[in-house]
């Protein structure tokens, strides 16, 4: 009996190491299970003969927002982010719940040099049913559902997932997928460089505290009555890139009204707010100038600042009165532009 009890202790001693051992076994594993993994989403999609790239990557300074990147690859088996072309940038916001997608929101965006002016007002979103597993498209925005999109065959458009085995990277794939299928006329394809219209524009400087603010205001450069503005400042280049609505009613009421849009830079995307503006109106009965603002997302005005507020009737062209507006920008709100 002694020697039975020997032996036990003797085997218990040895292995003690083994249940230590074993012991600390799920920890290492839990590290290695909780290591990060990169969230970024990239795909090839071939659609009318065309192979696609696309990189979709999450905004390190908003959270639910991400940065979308297309291009075009002549060889689907070998497209990289190097060897694609790029004809599309744009912002895109993600909304889950309960760890599941629940809708995608591909803004439109329209370029500007290198970089791409983005639409707040106009919007793909894509919904996610996960009781049935079905998807819904819907469109926002006047210009998205007109000449932004193109007609789409019902069979090209995902319309079913299954809710057991759908990831986060499938419901982007579907929904980038599904946009370049509608929205192809937003693409700056490169056999088209030279067939762009040419534009009419209106230039200038503001001097504001000894330094020079460049503008360029292209008309028409997203539709009819939507212009482009872009205001450069020395050696640091384009610091304001946004819309301007210019609406001039003359003829019928007497009045020109110009709308700044308030926008701000994520990369080499501009976000544009759709309602949050500046407004200036001249008012060619009176010859008194108005300003106004518009939303809550720009700074409060430096009253300290003049700005002009009459003009002469009889003389005051457009030109003019886009120089007088885009003072009251430069000087009034000047903590909006990047320093």
């Amino acid at each position: 009996m002694k020697y039975l009890c020997l032996c036990l202790l003797i085997i218990l001693w040895f292995a003690l190491p083994v249940f230590s051992q074993k012991k600390k076994n799920p920890k290492t594993k839990t590290t290695i299970t909780a290591a990060k993994v990169n969230p970024n989403v990239i795909n090839t999609f071939s659609f009318r003969n065309r192979y696609y790239f696309y990189q979709v990557e999450p905004d390190e300074k908003e959270s639910g927002k991400w940065l979308m990147y297309i291009g075009t690859v002549t060889d689907e088996h070998s497209a990289n982010l190097a060897a694609s072309v790029k004809i599309f940038s744009t912002d895109m916001y993600i909304i889950t719940g309960k760890d599941k997608l629940a809708n995608i929101r591909i803004q439109a965006a329209k370029p500007f040099d290198y970089s791409w002016a983005v639409s707040r007002a106009n919007f793909l979103e894509t919904s996610f049913y996960w009781t049935d597993g079905t998807i819904k498209y819907a469109l926002f925005g006047a210009q998205m559902q007109a000449e932004y999109a193109s007609p789409v065959n019902p069979k090209d458009a995902v319309g079913k997932f299954d809710p057991k085995k759908m990831t986060f990277a499938d419901g982007v794939k579907i929904a980038v997928n599904q946009f370049i299928i509608q929205f192809d006329k937003l693409f700056q394809y490169p056999e088209n460089e030279d067939k762009k219209p040419k534009l009419a524009t209106f230039t200038g400087v503001i001097n504001f505290k000894n330094e020079n603010y460049e503008y360029e205001l292209r008309r028409g450069f997203f539709n009819v009555g939507d212009d482009n503005l872009a205001i450069r400042k020395g050696d640091k280049g384009l610091i304001y890139n946004t819309l301007v609505r210019i609406k001039d009613e003359k003829e019928s009421n007497g009045k020109i009204t110009i709308d700044l849009h308030h926008v701000l830079q994520n990369g080499l995307a501009w976000s544009v707010y759709a309602s949050d503006y500046l407004r200036a109106t001249f008012d060619y009965n009176t010859g008194e100038i108005t300003y106004a603002q518009i939303g809550s997302a720009l700074p409060y005005p430096d009253e300290s600042q003049e700005v002009t507020k009459t003009f002469d009737k009889s003389k005051l062209s457009m030109k003019e009165a886009i120089d007088i507006a885009l003072h009251n920008l430069v000087r009034r709100y000047n903590e909006a532009l990047p320093k």
